[in-house]
């Protein structure tokens, strides 16, 4: 207050007031969270949140922004000081190539001027999800392994047993082996009907499974029946049989050849005996 302390009540008098320095800012949101990001999402693929600073105290300051370590944060272009009730824009992202996970940081933006400093805090958070497909169960067959449905990280490569992507496995562990093949009698798998490369029918096999009835005897392999009484498949005498009889019957004939020789001798004697007969009557009845 100048004019001094006798001054009458009509003189002029002047008050100057010295306001406290007040170094603050704020931010607009202070918390930001982008959710689920699918792992490997591509850069442009996550839009950005634009976060104001304002400066709300009475002098201006220096808007210093820090580095991240899971998200990109970049200051609007200005004159490098904020005035008293201004305001600049930060954009903030997450950074890419981000392993699956859940992101949490704290971020302090800081206005200076001097030796004297205004904060304020920014949380951050983003959880990158896997990029997860669904793997069809797939059956072992004779020959091929099988496994159980699965899902896969089209990102990462890796595997897990749930659709979230929480439990993380080994593809080996949900392997199922090939079961072989079971082989039958007759050479052929009785799972799928493969034929055994190293079968080997035998050879009284006729191909159906019946064993040939020739093959078959009572005894210890000599068959000591009448080859006559056997026949063949179309009810017909074995041939070796007919041959027999046929043998049989030239045997009877040669043998009867023999036997005709003394009958005509014999005749040939009775008739020479009854010429001579009939000679001598005629002879006496001449006398």
């Amino acid at each position: 207050v100048t004019g001094g302390l006798g001054i009458a009540a009509s003189d002029p008098a002047t008050l100057t007031v010295i306001a406290k320095p007040v170094f603050k800012i704020s931010l607009d949101p202070v918390d930001v969270d982008f959710g689920k990001i699918v792992e490997g999402s591509l850069q442009g693929q996550v839009q950005p949140v634009t976060v104001t600073i304002s400066n709300t105290g009475n002098r201006p300051l220096e808007i210093q922004v820090p580095q991240s370590e899971a998200f990109e944060l970049e200051l609007e272009a200005s004159s490098g000081q904020l005035d008293p009730g201004d305001a600049v824009e930060i954009s903030i992202v997450p950074k890419d190539g981000l392993d699956a996970g859940a992101y949490s940081e704290r971020v302090v933006i800081s206005g200076v001027n001097g030796q004297n400093t205004a904060t304020a805090t920014l949380e951050l958070s983003a959880s990158v999800v896997h990029d997860l497909a669904k793997v069809e169960a797939k059956p072992a067959t004779c020959t091929d392994d099988g496994y159980d449905e699965y899902w896969a990280c089209e990102a990462c490569d890796k595997v897990f047993g749930d659709a979230d992507g929480v439990e993380e496995i080994k593809l080996e562990d949900f392997v199922i082996p090939s079961i072989g093949h079971v082989w039958g009698e007759d050479g052929r798998c009785t799972v799928c009907g493969a034929l055994d490369p190293d079968f080997a029918p035998d050879p009284g096999d006729d191909g159906d499974g019946d064993t040939d009835p020739s093959d078959q005897s009572g005894d210890d392999g000599d068959n000591d029946s009448n080859p006559s009484d056997q026949a063949d498949g179309d009810g017909q005498k074995d041939s070796s049989a007919a041959g027999n009889v046929d043998g049989d019957k030239r045997s009877l004939g040669e043998t009867g050849d023999g036997l005709m020789l003394p009958a005509m001798v014999l005749c040939a004697l009775a008739a020479a005996s009854i010429a001579a007969g009939a000679f001598a009557s005629r002879r006496l009845r001449r006398q």
